[in-house]
């Protein structure tokens, strides 16, 4: 018995083992993919964490003005930076799709001064992505700032000195008065030159020397220069005085402010030293709005050198031989000529300056930089995507970064720059606005990232996204 007992212990404990080893291999069918794929999950999602972008830019043909690079490249942006740049695909939490458009960095306005949201929503639409008032300027920055409210891209206010200027008055009290302004966030210092009268020392020099010391560039709205001579002076007058104090100086408008005296006012850009501290913004339309009751362009002696007028209102050209204007013409002040010669000059930046208030309201307001894509990069082939992206990115953002030292982050596509990004569609680019109908937002500027954030989807606004910033 007990041995019979025994074989039968031995039999059901061979049986148990049998059915333990069966049960064990019949769960890790389930278990060991199912520790697998907790393992892989567990890799992924740290993949995922370490890996992946706040957003990429797939797969667009990216410009680069710094490195004068020009491929197509994944753009990572992370924190409102460009983590990386590769050739390889990246994985983003949110994707834009670029095949077959340009990236490039966000178009730079130094002569923008409608500020309102209207405003910034249709720059943001035409691929400005900062702008700054080194056009007017403001008599009070803190006013100005609540006037603006938040604001929807980079935006940066200048001082009106003129403005704070009274009749009579010594120059220590008002210059007080523009170094308060200063202190309060001014980006420069805008200055309207005397018309038709000579340059003021115990004007412009403390101006420059008040630049100088705070380190802000100073903007001057030249007048309408009557002949070369007045220019010429003009220019090497008050860049002498820059360049004896370091300070960096902007003419406003230079070219459309010189009808009768173009070649000699870019003959005298051209010899301006490497080291020199001069600029000078245009806008690229040959056309000015004027009413000839009240302009200061001379527009008789335009006509008698060939330059063409037409009938604001009605289009039609104007004779030469014709006495008696129209309450408002278009006179075609600036040559074609001088438009090209300023698309490459190395101190030139495009500026808008119109304002949606003015009572002749421009088309350069809203059309500037899609214009000169369109005119001078797709259609005449004259430049080059990398040129185009210096002119209206790279070099108004060197500029401003003698002042505001953040700027050398902008106006590039490269690792460490802000995501300031525009995505062109080259086939559509084009700017809108006519004269007759300027406020026309231009089309083609498909997407819009500013501080990585996506602020113009597919062309349409997103409003509620405000990542701008006030420049200081």
């Amino acid at each position: 018995m007990s041995w019979a007992g025994s074989g039968d212990v031995k039999g059901d404990m061979k049986r148990i083992s049998r059915l333990f080893f069966k049960t064990l291999m019949d769960y890790s069918l389930v278990v060991i993919p199912l520790v697998a794929l907790l393992a892989i999950g567990s890799l992924g999602w740290g993949w995922y964490v370490h890996s992946t972008y706040d957003l990429v830019i797939s797969a667009g043909r990216v410009i680069d003005p710094g490195t004068g690079a020009d491929r197509v490249m994944d753009i990572g942006i992370t924190d409102g930076k460009i983590k990386a740049l590769s050739e390889l695909p990246l994985r983003g939490r949110s994707t834009i799709r670029a095949r077959g458009k340009i990236v490039g960095p966000g178009f730079i306005d130094t002569g923008a001064h409608s500020l309102r949201h209207f405003d910034q929503e249709m720059y943001l639409l035409s691929g400005v992505t900062t702008v700054v008032d080194y056009a007017v300027g403001t008599g009070s920055i803190q006013e100005e700032k609540r006037h603006i409210g938040r604001p929807l891209m980079n935006i940066g206010l200048a001082v009106d000195a003129t403005a704070l200027k009274r009749p009579g008055e010594p120059a220590s009290q008002w210059v007080h008065r523009v170094e308060g302004e200063l202190k309060a966030g001014a980006v420069g210092i805008v200055w309207s030159l005397p018309v038709g009268s000579a340059i003021v020392d115990t004007e412009v020099i403390p101006l420059l020397d008040l630049a100088a010391r705070y380190h802000v560039a100073m903007s001057l709205r030249v007048p309408i220069f009557q002949s070369a001579s007045q220019a010429v002076d003009v220019l090497s007058l008050i860049g002498d005085l820059a360049d004896v104090v370091s300070v960096q100086v902007i003419f406003q408008q230079l070219i459309s402010h010189s009808p009768l005296s173009t070649e000699a006012v870019m003959t005298e850009m051209d010899a301006v030293p490497a080291s020199a501290n001069r600029w000078f913004t245009f806008s690229p339309y040959p056309g000015e709005i004027v009413a000839p009751a009240r302009t200061g362009y001379p527009l008789d002696a335009l006509r008698n050198a060939g330059r063409s007028m037409s009938d604001f209102e009605t289009g039609e050209s104007i004779s030469p031989r014709q006495r008696r204007l129209p309450s408002k013409v278009i006179a075609f002040i600036t040559p074609t000529s001088a438009l090209n010669k300023a698309m490459i000059h190395c101190r030139a930046l495009v500026a808008s300056d119109a304002q949606l208030d003015g009572t002749e309201l421009h088309p350069r307001y809203l059309g500037s930089f899609p214009r000169v894509i369109r005119k001078w990069v797709i259609d005449t082939r004259s430049m080059d995507w990398v040129a185009a992206f210096n002119l209206l990115s790279l070099r108004p953002a060197k500029l401003i970064s003698g002042v505001v030292p953040q700027f050398k982050n902008k106006g590039r596509i490269q690792v460490g720059a802000d995501a300031d990004i525009i995505v062109i569609d080259p086939i559509i680019i084009e700017d809108w606005a006519t004269y007759q109908h300027p406020v026309q937002a231009s089309r083609g500027v498909v997407h819009v990232v500013i501080q990585g954030r996506w602020v113009v989807k597919d062309g349409k606004l997103e409003k509620r996204v405000k990542p701008g910033a006030y420049i200081k």
